[in-house]
């Protein structure tokens, strides 16, 4: 980007002229190369082409000129702006390949880590719920009331506002719990 052929090019790309917005293109892209090559990570690079990102950054930055949403001075006040705008599609790419990573690892750790559906031990009797209901909280005696009346897992999660398999687990959680606390009472 040297030389007051380059100021031609940038007035002659902002006013529309496709020939001189392809030749800004092309210098352009030589300089936005060698910054992306100085900024860019062994990480990314092994995730993306840097080619893509110097071609994106140098189309925007061309675009932008054209619709006059961006001007300069001088040489100097353009290559700092490329220079930040590098930066900032670098972080950018970055952020959005370590997003995508937590989300696929996320994925397949709540996949491996997924327990099989719990199994149900059976409800308490009705001689069993005069003891039992007084040790659960409202949302418990609840839970097991609407389980005891024999509600679908489907109509028990619409009536306490949850998924249907959440009510299905709290409700195994729980019984496992009182299970747990009956034998250590025995012992």
């Amino acid at each position: 980007m040297r030389g007051n052929g380059f100021d031609a090019i940038l007035n002659t790309a902002a006013i529309g002229d496709p020939a001189e917005r392809e030749r800004a293109f092309t210098e352009l892209l030589r300089f936005v190369r060698i910054v992306v090559r100085a900024e860019m990570g062994q990480r990314l690079r092994d995730h993306r082409e840097s080619i893509d990102v110097c071609q994106s950054i140098a189309k925007s930055f061309v675009d932008d000129l054209q619709t006059g949403r961006i001007a300069f001075d001088n040489e100097h006040a353009l290559a700092a702006f490329l220079r930040l705008a590098v930066r900032n599609k670098l972080a950018d790419l970055s952020r959005r390949d370590n997003a995508r990573k937590r989300n696929s690892n996320s994925r397949t750790r709540s996949l491996e880590q997924t327990p099989e559906p719990a199994e149900i031990t059976e409800t308490p009797r009705a001689d069993e719920w005069p003891r039992i209901r007084d040790r659960l909280n409202e949302h418990d005696r609840r839970l097991v009331e609407l389980q005891m009346r024999g509600l679908s897992w489907e109509r028990i999660g619409q009536e306490l506002d949850l998924n249907p398999a959440t009510a299905r687990m709290q409700f195994s959680r729980l019984i496992r719990r009182l299970r747990k606390q009956e034998t250590d009472s025995q012992d």
